[in-house]
């Protein structure tokens, strides 16, 4: 149920990525792509993110 409502939350917000490590890497649903932040090659996305980042 948490998982849901955490997934539902984001994508009301508007999220285009969700970091975490408990839900399976990849995985898109209303435009929001799970990113395990502590995996060994990162998605470009979260790449151009944190390229941004100051």
């Amino acid at each position: 149920m948490w998982d849901a409502l955490i997934r539902a939350v984001a994508a009301e917000s508007h999220c285009r990525i969700l970091l975490s490590e408990d839900f399976h890497p990849g995985f898109t649903w209303r435009g929001i792509t799970v990113v395990n932040p502590f995996a060994a090659e990162q998605p470009a996305l979260l790449k151009r993110i944190l390229g941004e980042w100051p």
